[in-house]
């Protein structure tokens, strides 16, 4: 279901980063585990919870950004699934911990990297999402993120 602003079920984050640096922003999906009432878990949690317990074991990670949610081609696309693609790299599999590890040139579409595809951007404003998909076929795919990605024109 979209709601006003997107997927009511995925985070809207929106996304900044220069045009003249490899793009490096770490992302954390829910909160460590914990147990007992409140602290640590967010209020939200019933008392007793013990936190999620999904992890990031065997999962890969794409990120579609677009001119705006009308076109169907993607301006980039980064996806770590293909072998030897480390444009997103997972830091701790139980905590949820992952980063973005793309190059200056894969952004501007200057180089190809191994799950880069696409023409590249400018700088300007873009529609993004990044889904989570495991090895199924055909893969589950469950949206973490989706929000603006702003590419802006570094000194």
């Amino acid at each position: 279901m979209w709601g006003p602003s997107g997927v009511i079920t995925a985070a809207k984050v929106n996304i900044v980063t220069s045009d003249n640096v490899t793009w490096e922003d770490a992302f954390q999906f829910d909160p460590p585990a914990g147990t007992g009432c409140c602290e640590p878990q967010p209020p939200y949690w019933p008392c007793g919870s013990t936190g999620p317990t999904w992890t990031f074991a065997g999962q890969k990670f794409v990120m579609d950004i677009k001119g705006n949610r009308g076109v169907t081609a993607t301006n980039l696309t980064l996806d770590n699934g293909p072998t030897g693609s480390t444009l997103f790299v997972v830091d701790d599999s139980t905590n949820r911990i992952l980063h973005a590890n793309v190059p200056q040139q894969v952004l501007l579409g200057q180089t190809g990297a191994t799950g880069a595809t696409g023409a590249g951007l400018i700088p300007g404003e873009y529609d993004y999402n990044f889904i989570m998909y495991d090895g199924s076929n055909p893969p589950i795919r469950i949206m973490l993120m989706q929000g603006k990605f702003i590419l802006e024109h570094g000194v």
